[in-house]
């Protein structure tokens, strides 16, 4: 678990970072910004997450500036789970995930 952790701040930086570019060299991970990008995107987070902090779900949104749909959905004691990927209740967590995919990714 520790190695994927340091992989998450190696990729997301903390704000202000001067290290804050992707392994390829590019700004952000979310979304390059100027450069419109056609996938939506969610990120979910437990907002009892103590493996990665929340500061890094909040920057790869902002990230995803242009992004056509973008989604942070932190999940909290109120919804059923705040843990590092929703092992508190993962039902939960898959569940928003699949609809949040099933909503996005309709045929016309």
């Amino acid at each position: 678990m520790a190695s994927a952790v340091k992989v998450l701040r190696d990729l997301v930086p903390s704000p202000g970072d001067p290290r804050r570019v992707d392994r390829h060299g590019r700004a952000g991970v979310a979304g390059r910004r100027g450069r419109e990008d056609h996938r939506a995107v969610l990120i979910t987070h437990g907002e009892n997450d103590r493996q990665i902090p929340l500061e890094y779900a909040r920057a790869c949104y902002d990230e995803a500036v242009n992004r056509p749909q973008r989604e942070l959905k932190i999940f909290t004691a109120a919804d059923g789970g705040v843990e590092h990927i929703g092992i508190d209740n993962l039902k939960l967590f898959g569940d928003y995930i699949a609809d949040w995919i099933e909503e996005t990714w309709q045929r016309p």
